[in-house]
């Protein structure tokens, strides 16, 4: 069960003073916003075994309702899924990782 905490927007200003990335170009450091407008939502979900800390979440969805918007609780379940593929993601790694060692050890002296 999703408990929300806390919702707001925040508004971030951009140092284009600093120096560019090599990968961005110079036409690209110079069209960078001067402002940033994020929505920050502080959550917590009240399951037996969860993370009892709050996640946050930072996005530019900043609509909330219309056509484009994006409630928090979509957003909740949007990070949900993602962090979902990232656990996935780690679990086949290592799985890859001890079949490879698996697969090493039975053929050696094999050779």
């Amino acid at each position: 069960t999703l408990a929300r905490l806390l919702c707001f927007a925040i508004s971030c200003r951009v140092s284009r003073l600093g120096s560019r990335p090599n990968w961005m170009t110079e036409q690209m450091h110079r069209s960078l916003p001067e402002q940033l407008e994020l929505r920050e939502m502080r959550y917590g979900i009240s399951e037996p075994g969860r993370k009892q800390r709050p996640f946050v979440v930072v996005t530019n969805m900043l609509e909330r309702s219309g056509q484009e918007g994006v409630s928090d609780q979509e957003i909740a379940e949007l990070y949900g899924y993602r962090w979902n593929v990232e656990l996935d993601i780690s679990q086949h790694q290592d799985e890859l990782k001890h079949g490879f060692h698996a697969v090493q050890i039975a053929t050696d002296g094999q050779h």
